[in-house]
């Protein structure tokens, strides 16, 4: 073997590949009190919450603050207490999770995710207490779509439109989800 061959052979060998590169999300949760978007100086960071990447759970500390590794392609999140409730993202949907996609998805047929960028900062969530916290812990309701059956851009815009947009907000649904047949 060549002396290049060994070094390029060692080279590989101690080089992590790219997709397992980890860096440190940081980020508070905190209860939603001036009703504004981003964290105000009047909304306390919560203690306890578990935020996760989908393979670690991290609780929050006293001040609501948290520190979770995350790589490209995961998603970080938090789960949600009984007595709270996410406040909704200017989309109408609840705002309790983020991507982690430097570069965002590779090209691809339909769009992918969006470069999210590096930083790994701030990753702060909000919650609200839920108004009547003992019903909460009650039990929910939930809606199940299925058989959606969308075939291309088009019908996932008549779906969103038709069947998701008119119902968001208006029920006392805690949780949506589409299960079966869901593409064409």
């Amino acid at each position: 073997m060549t002396r290049t061959a060994v070094w390029l052979a060692c080279l590989l060998l101690t080089t992590a590949p790219a997709w397992a590169a980890e860096v440190t999300v940081t980020g508070k949760v905190y209860q939603e009190r001036d009703g504004k978007p981003g964290r105000g100086p009047t909304d306390p960071g919560l203690a306890g919450v578990q935020v996760s990447n989908g393979e670690t759970i991290v609780r929050t500390a006293a001040d609501g603050s948290y520190a979770l590794p995350v790589r490209d392609g995961q998603t970080v999140f938090v789960i949600k207490p009984d007595e709270y409730r996410f406040p909704a993202a200017s989309n109408g949907l609840p705002a309790y999770w983020r991507h982690y996609a430097p570069q965002g998805s590779p090209r691809l047929k339909y769009d992918g995710i969006a470069a999210t960028g590096a930083g790994t900062r701030h990753w702060d969530f909000a919650l609200e207490p839920v108004k009547d916290a003992a019903s909460a812990r009650d039990g929910f309701e939930m809606l199940v779509f299925s058989d959606s059956q969308t075939a291309s851009r088009q019908d996932i815009g008549y779906y969103q439109r038709a069947i998701v947009e008119p119902i968001v907000g208006k029920h006392p649904a805690r949780l949506g989800t589409t299960l079966g047949d869901i593409v064409n």
